[in-house]
């Protein structure tokens, strides 16, 4: 037991900045799609003359599994490999999933033609960046202590930003210099390369680093997890009746309301009506989203 806790690839619980680190990459990665598939793709159908309709589909498509992510949190509660971590399986499977689908995305054919394609790609990359975001903020909740969380989720949102801008100008100009499935492969191949993070840190010393590994689940995770809905159910029901967390709600739901409005509207005004190309659209946007990151 001793010997498994001192030797191979260091955890999250050994060191602060092994934590910020694991945590911007795993955002930085969360932001790289988003980049795309909330700004740099609805502005190219704007530029491509395609209708309002179908670019609000496409927008409706990318946001809806968002939306849906305090579903996703309890079964991800519920059904883990202690072994390896409470969260870290989960992180892997989203992330790997996050790469997988964003590279089957950019072999979609004839996008502007295949609006529908286009649509079921958009939802379906995003139904993976949601569910890592669900796993990862799950993992964030496990592994980093109270004194270090302000600091950390301000690294893990900046990332975030960082990301979607990065993504943003690179898949652009890819973009308008080459074509779609460039560009969104390599945004693809750069969330691929995240996927090593989670694979090689662990949430505990003692846990495996892969399911064939030596290892044992950690006393402290077994101790947290919860294996009966009936309990799950409960606490979910005691937090959402809270006075305080009923008017979060109301709140977060009016400001992310008026928020993704204006975001959606943003690209479709500024390439039709006010006769910006999408690449300076971008850049302007970018710009922006960078300065509100760092």
């Amino acid at each position: 037991m001793q010997l498994i806790k001192r030797t191979g690839l260091p955890a999250l619980e050994d060191s602060a900045i092994l934590r910020y680190i694991n945590f911007i990459a795993l955002y930085f990665a969360e932001g790289l799609p988003m980049g795309m598939l909330f700004i740099g793709i609805p502005a190219w159908m704007a530029m491509n003359d395609k209708s309002i309709a179908e670019i609000g589909s496409f927008d409706v498509a990318c946001a809806l599994p968002w939306t849906f992510k305090f579903f996703v949190a309890p079964l991800m509660d519920r059904y883990t490999y202690l072994p390896m971590g409470r969260k870290r399986p989960w992180v892997i499977i989203c992330q790997t999933g996050l790469f997988l689908s964003m590279l089957a995305f950019a072999f979609i054919p004839d996008p502007l033609n295949n609006i529908h394609l286009l649509v079921a790609g958009g939802f379906l990359v995003s139904i993976f960046g949601a569910s890592q975001d669900a796993a990862t903020d799950g993992l964030a909740v496990d592994t980093v202590p109270a004194e270090e969380q302000a600091k950390a989720n301000a690294y893990m949102n900046g990332s975030r930003m960082i990301g979607s801008s990065f993504a943003l100008t690179l898949g652009t100009w890819l973009l308008s210099e080459y074509n779609f499935k460039v560009s969104v492969t390599a945004i693809a191949l750069l969330i691929g390369l995240v996927v090593l993070v989670p694979l090689l840190i662990r949430e505990r010393r003692s846990e495996r680093l892969f399911p064939w590994s030596s290892g044992e689940p950690d006393e402290t995770n077994e101790m947290l997890q919860i294996n009966s809905w009936a309990a799950m159910v409960k606490s979910l029901y005691l937090a959402f009746s809270l006075k305080n967390s009923f008017l979060l709600g109301l709140l977060l739901f009016t400001s992310q309301g008026a928020y993704n409005y204006f975001e959606k509207l943003l690209p479709i005004f500024a390439v039709k009506i006010s006769g910006w190309t999408n690449v300076y659209y971008s850049h302007v946007f970018s710009i922006a989203d960078l300065t509100g990151g760092v």
